[in-house]
């Protein structure tokens, strides 16, 4: 089992060498990490939501520099007043992270299988 370290240390490597294949698997497991926070992390008693507002917030945002970088989080503020902010993939909110963790593994192993798709192409 993968560890956020371990990934931080790939994907760093991965997005710089392969930002088309990243940013491939990134747009589809956005749609995966939104859904699996709304419906596990934030529904119901868990939350005891009033609203609902925070779990439709939640998006996905992609940037592109010389690597790819996903951005996992919501903008939406608390009751309170206080934001909950727009979080990097890698450091998420206490709700957002069971999701990450989730799908690390499946994350990483469609990057790897791209990578290595990759490469037979070439070798061929």
């Amino acid at each position: 089992m993968q560890d956020m370290k371990q990934f931080k240390m790939n994907i760093k490597t991965w997005s710089a060498a392969f930002p088309f294949i990243t940013e491939k698997v990134y747009k589809r497991f956005g749609p995966i990490l939104i859904s699996d926070s709304r419906t596990r992390s934030l529904s119901g008693q868990i939350l005891n939501k009033r609203t609902g507002e925070l779990q439709r917030s939640i998006k996905t945002i992609f940037k592109k520099d010389k690597d790819v970088h996903m951005f996992f989080g919501t903008d939406v503020l608390s009751p309170k007043g206080f934001g909950y902010g727009a979080y990097w993939f890698r450091r998420g909110r206490d709700f957002l992270n069971p999701a990450i963790d989730r799908n690390l593994e499946k994350l990483t192993g469609a990057i790897a299988d791209g990578i290595e798709r990759e490469f037979v192409k070439v070798v061929k």
